[in-house]
């Protein structure tokens, strides 16, 4: 389903092609036939809304949102647990883990860091759409 507010459709390609060949090599009785069909299908999707983060959150809080999720793996509880200074094990909620939502900055990964200043600045969300129907 396509977004109402989008100008763009995303691109849809579809093309069947294909062909046969048969006969009688050497004026036998005997016949040969080959055939071959392909079709190539290119349905663009659309991405809709991409959440970008909110200011609090590039800030490290996630507050206003519920963690979600467990800590997946030894491995990952163990780097969890010599980032954060305390212990943390597999399977524990995050929510357990951040209980106050504060993720501090300082525990992100550096391309995390990199990454995070190259998004769009998040923008007030609009309090009414101008939307005309019929």
């Amino acid at each position: 389903m396509r977004e109402i507010l989008l100008q763009d459709r995303a691109a849809y390609r579809q093309n069947q092609f294909g062909g046969a060949v048969g006969g009688t090599p050497f004026h036998k009785s005997v016949a040969v036939f080959a055939d071959y069909q392909g079709t190539r299908l290119t349905e663009g999707i659309d991405t809709g809304n991409i959440a970008v983060p909110s200011t609090a959150e590039r800030g490290g809080d996630f507050s206003q949102i519920p963690l979600t999720g467990n800590v997946n793996g030894n491995a990952w509880a163990a780097q969890l647990s010599a980032l954060l200074g305390k212990s943390v094990s597999a399977g524990e909620a995050y929510s357990t883990v951040f209980p106050d939502g504060q993720i501090s900055q300082s525990i992100w990964s550096a391309p995390e860091n990199i990454c995070l200043h190259r998004f769009l600045s998040p923008t007030p969300e609009p309090r009414s759409l101008p939307l005309r129907r019929g």
